[in-house]
């Protein structure tokens, strides 16, 4: 069997703390040491290693150079180049921010091995196939790990991806932190967090915070029965993350199903709004003629179409199958078999979108088949002062076909407020 390992692991193992690795993760080191097994090691392991030994925070047996030989001279390992196949597989990592971690988890991809790694983040996103099996100290406090994110500009700035403990869930979020004004993306009903990825960068380098999560009972957050009333809403879980990350006011960004929870939240809190866009939604909104006319005008059989067909442009599909293949990656990590979907705090009627102060932003897309913008134009006569754009070669999955004019709209229309 040959499996790959990230930067902790072979670390223990080297530096006589064995007893800090996963039982699995131990077991299989002594099985290649008695040639059962081989073990790849990304040339950015030893890098980070050499880092390690340099700061003096690891430290070996022989020096870094005579270790380092060794290994690469031993039957049982073998030390794996970056090369142009695994950069490109890179490529569809943009979600892990820091590059180590995203040249480690594309190798084994790439090589279509497991990773054994105590990183709980990589565990759970599902990249690859990993093994630990077990406590150890290194996994990151709390589930939760700092980065370092890069921006087009070569600035960086600190991020952190993990877990907040909330009343009834184990939410995962990821915040880019620093002192901008924050901006909360809510992702649609087929993604997670992670639709958000080509999104981040130009929000965090328009000088935003910029925090998203993946909702209850999707991608990686967790419901916790003991520790509140299930299933709660999307906006209970967005309230509490508010209260937990401490922010004051923030923008609000809502795509698809997050433009459900985008409205719920409005209507509960506008007080922490500086202002709510509302992207390729429905809306969710309970109006019986509207229903009448969606169900006239709806695709024979379009429900049951797969969900790329329902969701994203066959434009897109024909010039980005890379893009494409990724969609479909998130698509099959966002709601979790058997977790119900999380209900509205309020029940949303046109009559109630005439309350809503804060500046909004509704954005259809105009290939959009499940929500085409005649309907979001009926949002539009609701809400006043509203401002309404029309996004070209888009469908329902907006922010993921066209990241940059998605971001150029909506940072000329936040910057305003």
């Amino acid at each position: 069997m040959i499996y790959v390992t990230d930067t902790h692991p072979l670390v223990f193992w080297s530096a006589n703390r064995k007893q800090r690795l996963g039982k699995r993760a131990r077991r299989i080191f002594e099985e290649t040491d008695k040639g059962r097994h081989s073990i790849v090691v990304p040339i950015t392991v030893l890098e980070e290693i050499n880092r390690l030994v340099e700061r003096n925070v690891v430290h070996l047996d022989v020096p870094f150079r005579r270790w380092a030989e060794e290994l690469e001279r031993s039957p049982n390992f073998q030390v794996q180049a970056y090369t142009l196949d695994v950069l490109l597989e890179s490529v569809t990592l943009i979600a892990i921010r820091d590059p180590a971690d995203r040249a480690i988890v594309a190798t084994a991809r790439y090589l279509r091995c497991p990773l054994i790694t105590a990183d709980e983040i990589i565990q759970d996103c599902r990249w690859v196939d990993t093994v630990w099996e077990g406590p150890s100290d290194a996994r990151i406090e709390n589930g939760g790990r700092f980065l370092i994110m890069e921006t087009t500009s070569q600035t960086s700035s600190l991020s952190f991806v993990g877990y907040a403990d909330l009343p009834g869930v184990r939410l995962w979020y990821t915040d880019s932190c620093g002192v901008g004004v924050p901006v909360v993306l809510l992702h649609a009903n087929t993604g997670n967090a992670d639709s958000w990825q080509y999104n981040i960068p130009g929000f965090v380098e328009a000088g935003y915070r910029v925090i998203t999560f993946d909702r209850r009972g999707w991608g990686r957050s967790r419901a916790n029965p003991e520790t509140g009333p299930q299933p709660a809403t999307i906006a209970d879980d967005l309230h509490a993350l508010v209260e937990y990350l401490k922010l004051d006011r923030f923008h609000l960004v809502g795509v698809a199903g997050g433009g459900f929870a985008a409205y719920d939240y409005v209507l509960w809190h506008p007080e922490r709004l500086r202002s709510l866009v509302v992207a390729a939604s429905g809306g969710a909104i309970v109006n019986e003629e509207l229903s009448q006319i969606r169900e006239r005008t709806t695709l024979p059989g379009f429900r049951n179409w797969p969900p790329e067909f329902r969701e994203v442009s066959t434009g897109y599909m024909a010039t980005n199958p890379e893009g494409l293949k990724r969609w479909l990656e998130i698509h099959h990590n966002s709601q979790h078999k058997g977790a119900p979907a999380q209900p509205q705090r309020t029940t949303i009627k046109f009559e109630k979108l005439a309350n809503i102060r804060v500046p909004t932003l509704l954005m259809p897309g105009d290939q959009d088949l499940q929500c085409p913008p005649w309907v979001m134009r009926r949002q539009l006569a609701q809400i006043p002062g509203a401002k309404f754009i029309v996004l070209p070669e888009a469908s329902h999955s907006i922010n993921w076909e066209q990241p940059e004019a998605f971001n150029r709209n909506v940072l000329e229309f936040i910057r305003g407020h």
